[in-house]
């Protein structure tokens, strides 16, 4: 079960408030193999802050807040992401604009912004699955997707991708082909100075990176 914690740095200490425990979309029917799990959250504000997840099979945001007496958290509510159903599916980032990302149907990389529906972010041919792991306050997203280069099925070989509104970028393609690095592999966070930190394949399979963008 997912749970969350506040913490609060004061003039007098460190204090952790929680954990709350982050309750199942369907709490009253539960399935022995359901969980919640978050992966993101918003800042605080006013104390109310929105967590983005899944539970069971389906992408959820709850919110969560902070009584302004005691610090004490406790979960208002916990929301299915509007427009996917009832299919497999998680949200892994959550915008200040509240627009989530994640993966479902496939499961391939979808963004969902508030009342409106989830929209499929574009892949490269022969795409086996992929997530959206972040998305930033500017809507850009980061994520990865599984490429199928034997037409065998499975597995594929992953692809760091960014997305900017339409535009899709294969991650791989912005570095030089001496710079060491097979391939980078997947992209997990995007900051708001379009920062993106991830992992790929250098002299290990799985070896973390940082991509800085280039000043104009």
């Amino acid at each position: 079960v997912g749970v969350a914690w506040q913490v609060r740095v004061t003039s007098e200490g460190v204090a952790v408030d929680g954990p709350v425990a982050l309750p199942l979309l369907y709490p009253e029917d539960p399935d022995p193999d359901d969980y919640s799990r978050p992966w993101d959250l918003t800042e605080t504000v006013d104390g109310v802050a929105i967590v983005a997840g899944g539970t069971g099979s389906e992408s959820v945001t709850w919110t969560i807040a902070a009584a302004p007496e005691d610090g004490t958290l406790a979960v208002l509510s916990v929301q299915a992401v509007d427009g996917l159903g009832p299919e497999w599916s998680t949200c892994y980032g959550i915008n200040r604009s509240l627009a989530v990302s994640g993966q479902a149907d496939g499961p391939l990389p979808y963004v969902q912004s508030p009342g409106q529906d989830p929209v499929f972010l574009s892949v490269p041919r022969k795409t086996l699955y992929g997530g959206a792991w972040d998305i930033n306050d500017l809507d850009e997203v980061v994520g990865y997707a599984a490429i199928d280069e034997r037409n065998l099925g499975h597995p594929g070989k992953d692809y760091a991708q960014l997305w900017r509104g339409s535009e899709r970028i294969d991650l791989t393609s912005q570095i030089p082909r001496d710079s060491g690095w097979a391939r980078l592999r997947s992209a997990t966070v995007v900051n708001n100075i379009g920062v993106i930190a991830g992992y790929g394949w250098f002299d290990v399979a799985t070896r973390g990176f940082i991509m800085i963008p280039n000043t104009p």
